[in-house]
């Protein structure tokens, strides 16, 4: 059991618990500043949806409980997630190069560090949250898959047998 349980994906390790506060703290943090200064815009909104995307996405890579609980969609959180992640720093940068304060060398600076930011901070949401294209089963295929999650999927009963006339 010990060996299996360092390759399920039933326990998130520490450094996952800490990353994922630390994400989430900075992002509370960000849309306090958003609703203080009554920014209540579209962009605001696409910045948390994709954040709770982003977290139900890798919480549902770690934890069967919570991947079963939305039966094969779990990845689709993982996509919204990103869309979302692409959406607001596309914003982000659109509104970096149109600040005419800043010299076009500033902006590209801006520009590339803030996307480079986004990803790095992001990285490990994208990560898991693209595995869940492989780990979550499809509805069509309820039977486990040998080489994925071994052991975590729990065997669906089969039906009774019909009664033929």
């Amino acid at each position: 059991m010990g060996a299996e349980s360092s390759t399920s994906l039933g326990s998130m390790p520490n450094w996952v618990a800490i990353y994922l506060a630390a994400y989430i703290t900075f992002s509370l943090w960000a849309f306090k500043e958003d609703l203080a200064l009554r920014r209540f815009t579209v962009m605001v909104f696409i910045e948390a949806v994709g954040c709770i995307s982003l977290i139900v996405a890798t919480l549902a890579y770690w934890y069967f409980q919570i991947r079963s609980l939305f039966f094969g969609w779990s990845a689709w959180f993982f996509a919204v997630g990103a869309f979302c992640l692409i959406i607001f720093t596309a914003n982000q940068v659109r509104m970096t190069f149109t600040n005419l304060q800043l010299s076009l060398n500033e902006r590209i600076w801006y520009a590339v560090s803030g996307v480079g930011l986004v990803i790095f901070v992001n990285l490990p949401l994208i990560w898991f949250g693209s595995q869940l294209f492989q780990a979550t089963p499809s509805p069509m295929r309820i039977t486990p898959s040998p080489t994925v999650n071994a052991g975590a999927w729990p065997a669906l009963p089969s039906p009774p047998p019909r009664a033929v006339p």
